[in-house]
């Protein structure tokens, strides 16, 4: 059956990887600054106030009364004066400077298809895990002895960025990615301080388990060990992408953007970089041994499964012919 994984951004398990964890960020926002101040000035109008001093005069005659004159009435004025003074007004006049402008709302426009190196599994028996039984015929007959086996083995995901970009309006890269029987589905987001993601592995089964049964015979007072060995394989893959960035810049005239000043997307393009990886548990190997360390416990009488396996690193374990039954 076809296991799906959706994947986002960072390791949800511990897994082996051929490439750093650690991630080099691009700040793409001081990237672009520097494409700005490199570029050189562009011209901006703006009003400037300009502080003047204005002088202002009235006139003040004194009141002398009002004369009857019947029907019109007569106004009688005293001395006039003019009194004058002054007060400070701002005029506002377009000044036309060239000035570097500062660029904001850093943003992704466009990203390339994500691309992959050849894929890479790597195989570790020597980190297995075991199921161990041992068996001694206690009996006085030749005995056959059905083994049944059993490894639970913990899958596991990761996706780690080697090289990525940072100080960008959020935005989400995805992909599809298949090894062997897995089909994965990659997800990563760039933000404004990190690039980040997550694992959902809803609907996937994890946590595996390989079984092996087999039959093996017994003579009079001989012992066996027989084991279920699985060991992790990991599959990975390094892949690449790009993100083009576009920026406001302000203040100017033209109303211009990053993209005017640089048509060319190659100064605007940064490299995104990761490996994506996936271990699962080997299909299982099963041995069994003659196993010359063991002896019948006192008073039992055919054959015995021993309660306590022997673990002992380098024990003297002689492989029984054919090896894995």
């Amino acid at each position: 059956m076809r296991r799906m994984f959706w994947l986002c951004l960072i390791s949800c398990c511990a897994t082996s990887l051929s490439t750093p964890v650690l991630s080099e960020n691009i700040d793409v926002a001081v990237q672009v600054q520097g494409l700005v101040n490199q570029h050189g000035t562009v011209p901006y109008t703006h009003l400037v106030s300009h502080p003047q001093i204005q002088t202002v005069c009235m006139l003040q005659a004194a009141w002398a009364g009002i004369e009857p004159l019947d029907p019109l009435q007569s106004l009688q004025l005293g001395p006039i004066t003019m009194l004058c003074g002054q007060r400070s007004i701002n005029t506002n006049t377009n000044q036309t400077e060239q000035i570097i402008p500062i660029a904001s709302n850093v943003r992704i426009v466009s990203t390339d298809p994500v691309s992959f190196e050849p894929l890479v599994t790597t195989s570790l028996p020597s980190q297995p895990t075991v199921d161990l039984q041992e068996f001694i015929n206690c009996g006085t007959v030749t005995t056959q002895q059905s083994v049944s086996l059993a490894v639970t083995f913990q899958r596991s995901t990761s996706l780690a960025l080697s090289h990525s970009v940072t100080d960008t309006q959020s935005t989400q890269l995805t992909f599809g990615w298949k090894a062997g029987d897995f089909s994965v589905g990659g997800s990563v987001t760039l933000g404004t301080s990190s690039s980040s993601g997550t694992v959902d592995t809803t609907g996937t089964q994890m946590s595996v388990q390989r079984t092996s049964s087999t039959s093996v015979s017994l003579a009079k007072g001989q012992g066996i060990a027989a084991q279920l060995e699985v060991w992790p394989v990991t599959y990975s893959q390094v892949f690449h992408t790009t993100a083009t960035v576009d920026a406001d810049l302000s203040p100017n005239d033209q109303y211009i953007h990053l993209a005017d000043m640089y048509p060319s997307a190659t100064v605007r393009t940064f490299p995104i970089t990761g490996a994506i990886a996936i271990t699962d548990g080997s299909g299982g190997q099963t041995m069994t041994y003659d196993d010359p360390n063991l002896t019948c416990p006192s008073g039992q009488a055919g054959v015995v499964r021993m309660s306590a396996p022997d673990t002992t690193p380098g024990r003297a374990l002689v492989a029984r012919p054919g090896g894995n039954p």
